[in-house]
């Protein structure tokens, strides 16, 4: 029962027949979001097309699947996987967007440094388990930073400010 099973699977994940090609097994996980296409493409190539959005692309074995590892990535109508990053938003017609916000790891450096110092902790801090798995619970591209990072990110935001206070003395000539 498991064979007859596994040959319907493996017949469901092979290329269409045609009379020059021998049909093989589709091992790539791209397939369950592309279908192939009964018409070939002037050269005669195989063609494949997205189910989401309809895009066209060449499903020869021996251009791989890279292009269309990428297309699934930057496809515009393919849902997402997450759908608790995702709220409705109110300002249009009840479309999808992400909830999780692009993050500046400039700013992010920025604040940490500042809370270091605001705080008086120590610069391990940042190494800390439960702080960075807060951290990418939060948001996970956050690029979390070592101690020694920390300690030269306060010391120039130490020398920043002491060059603001420097010039704003100088206004102020006695």
């Amino acid at each position: 029962m498991d064979s007859k099973k596994k040959n319907s699977n493996a017949s469901s994940l092979t290329k269409p027949s045609t009379n020059f090609k021998r049909q093989r097994k589709l091992t790539s996980d791209v397939w369950e979001n592309f279908e192939f296409l009964d018409v070939p493409d002037a050269q005669g190539n195989l063609l494949c097309k997205c189910k989401k959005c309809g895009q066209r692309y060449n499903a020869e074995s021996r251009q791989g699947t890279g292009n269309l590892k990428r297309h699934i990535k930057k496809c515009k109508k393919r849902t997402f996987k997450d759908v608790g990053q995702l709220i409705l938003d109110s300002s249009s017609s009840g479309s999808m967007m992400n909830r999780v916000p692009a993050i500046d790891c400039d700013v992010f450096r920025e604040m940490l440094s500042i809370a270091v110092v605001k705080h008086d902790l120590p610069f391990q801090f940042a190494e800390y388990s439960g702080i960075r798995k807060c951290f990418s619970y939060i948001n996970p591209e956050v690029k979390l930073v070592s101690r020694n990072t920390l300690k030269a990110d306060v010391l120039k935001m130490f020398k920043r400010e002491k060059e603001k206070l420097r010039d704003e003395l100088k206004c102020y000539s006695w």
